[in-house]
């Protein structure tokens, strides 16, 4: 893991090679309250590849998702994500430029675990985007683009 991690959002920790995000409800505009988020991107570049991650959870409780950015546009602040708990399913593939757009979901949201340790994968090679956790293939998905070289984060 790189030692140069930033946050776009919200707050986080980082021990040896552990990030850890503190979680909280949040409010919003209008007094709106939500789970607070957030985007952590480092000094890596990433244009295709594999990037692995230990993923594990203290609760879970929608919306909780940790998801791995494969790609960050830093003018705009969209990127592409790929993981565990993204739009309420178990495994998702999404992007966000000002409004979120599912490219992937599955799996059921209420089989992720709080206390277990994920072991996920994700390979990017052309628009393919493939999902691995604990070894097991859970989708292989086109994005309808190629992505750029850019920062990476989670």
């Amino acid at each position: 893991m790189t030692s140069n991690w930033t946050s776009i959002f919200g707050e986080y920790t980082l021990k040896k090679d552990e990030l850890t995000f503190k979680g909280k409800v949040q409010e919003y505009d209008k007094g709106q309250k939500s789970a607070a988020i957030a985007n952590l991107i480092c000094d890596q570049y990433f244009g295709g590849g594999k990037i692995t991650a230990d993923i594990s959870f203290k609760k879970v409780n929608h919306p909780t998702a940790c998801e791995i950015i494969i790609y960050f546009e830093p003018q705009t602040k969209n990127f592409v994500s790929v993981g565990l708990g993204g739009a309420g399913s178990m495994y998702s593939l999404r992007s966000f430029a000002g409004n979120w757009t599912n490219h992937s979901l599955t799996g059921e949201y209420s089989n992720l675990k709080p206390n277990k340790v994920y072991k996920v994968e994700v390979e990017y090679k052309g628009s393919s985007v493939t999902l691995k956790v604990d070894g097991i293939t859970v989708f292989v998905s086109n994005l309808p683009y190629s992505l750029p070289i850019s920062q990476r984060g989670k």
